[in-house]
């Protein structure tokens, strides 16, 4: 059995470095290192400047307010969302849009987002409790339970625009909820998601009624970026299999640009048994926590900011975690980061650190 790891390097703490394979059996040597295909010696783009990795202990008091404020919106289109029918959009790549969701999403398919500038939403309370779809298989099962996806420009000039895809306060439960929230970001080369106050109840792993296989089961999975991720305030009660999945060079044609810092504050994954529910999820819980890249291997810069990881029962650590991580927490944390009473509709922001 195979895995992948980063390279450590001397950056304080930061993890940052080419992405190998491991091998997971015992006295097996890994392989060698593949090429990357981006140069390292690349300068950076003073018109882009990288996030600053905080300058801070892997775990520390809580703030009132949370890390990040939302994009400056210029002109932007009012999005409400009130049926099955408004639930998706594509909007042009330099359209700045502002999403409101009045009333609880309970319909399959949650929320797809496409395109656009920056993005504001805030307060999103999605629902699902319908089973899949008998004659829905593996992937297309998965994508009628799932809670929102968000999807990355096209063109030329829709993959160079920088764009800002801003989150807070979403709510997702229900007992069929199969993937939380995915992002692919289409090669977007300069795209910032940030997630924040975000309650996902439970995931599941489930075999679809018109049969195949079910790989998901994530709270949050990106791939084909995004550029830069910002996640503070998480949490996620109930994990019946995966719950943080990062293939943010997944899926890309060849060369890409180097990513920015990935900052993960603030949150609690839990592993449950899923053979208890009904119906059951038939997979234990697997790793809550895991980033790979087997199709192109390139930069990963990841901080960890009071990140708890509290495996499923006869799980270990270990067996949580997959990939190489620098300060991730064990076990349950002191108290859980995010109140559902809190969040969804009627969600009030606490602030924000900066502006």
């Amino acid at each position: 059995m195979t895995g992948y790891a980063l390279l450590k390097n001397s950056r304080g703490g930061i993890l940052e470095g080419t992405l190998v394979k491991i091998a997971r059996s015992a006295g097996t040597a890994p392989p060698p290192d593949p090429v990357d295909p981006v140069d390292p010696t690349t300068p950076v783009d003073p018109t882009y400047p990288p996030d600053v990795a905080p300058n801070e202990l892997s775990t520390g008091p809580v703030s009132s307010k949370l890390r990040w404020a939302p994009p400056t919106l210029v002109n932007p289109v009012t999005w409400n969302i009130t049926s099955a029918a408004t639930s998706s959009r594509t909007f042009a790549n330099d359209q700045d849009v502002i999403i409101n969701t009045p009333v609880p999403i309970t319909w399959k398919n949650g929320v797809t987002i496409k395109g656009g500038r920056n993005i504001i939403w805030r307060g999103g309370d999605i629902r699902l409790n319908s089973p899949a779809y008998t004659g829905d298989a593996g992937s297309d099962a998965a994508k009628l339970n799932r809670g929102v996806y968000i999807v990355g420009n096209t063109g030329t000039a829709g993959l160079a625009t920088p764009r800002h895809i801003f989150i807070e306060g979403l709510k997702i439960s229900g007992v069929e909820v199969w993937e939380g929230v995915n992002v692919d970001m289409m090669n977007d080369t300069r795209a910032t998601v940030t997630i924040q106050n975000y309650y996902c109840q439970r995931v599941n792993w489930r075999v679809p009624p018109g049969g195949g296989t079910h790989d998901g089961g994530d709270v949050l999975q990106v791939w084909r970026g995004p550029w830069r991720l910002r996640v503070d305030r998480l949490s996620a009660p109930e994990c019946t299999y995966q719950s943080l999945f990062l293939q943010p060079v997944k899926f890309y044609p060849g060369s890409y640009v180097p990513l920015d810092l990935y900052q993960f504050r603030n949150m609690d994954f839990h592993g449950v048994d899923g053979s208890t529910y009904s119906p059951p999820s038939p997979k234990s819980t697997a790793q809550l926590i895991n980033v790979t890249n087997p199709d192109v291997l390139g930069k990963d810069r990841r901080t960890c900011y009071n990140v708890y990881i509290n495996p499923g029962p006869g799980r270990s650590y270990a067996q949580a975690v997959g990939g190489t991580w620098v300060g991730l927490q064990q076990g349950p944390p002191p108290a859980p980061f995010v109140d559902p009473s809190k969040v969804g509709i009627g969600y009030v922001s606490p602030g924000y650190e900066n502006p």
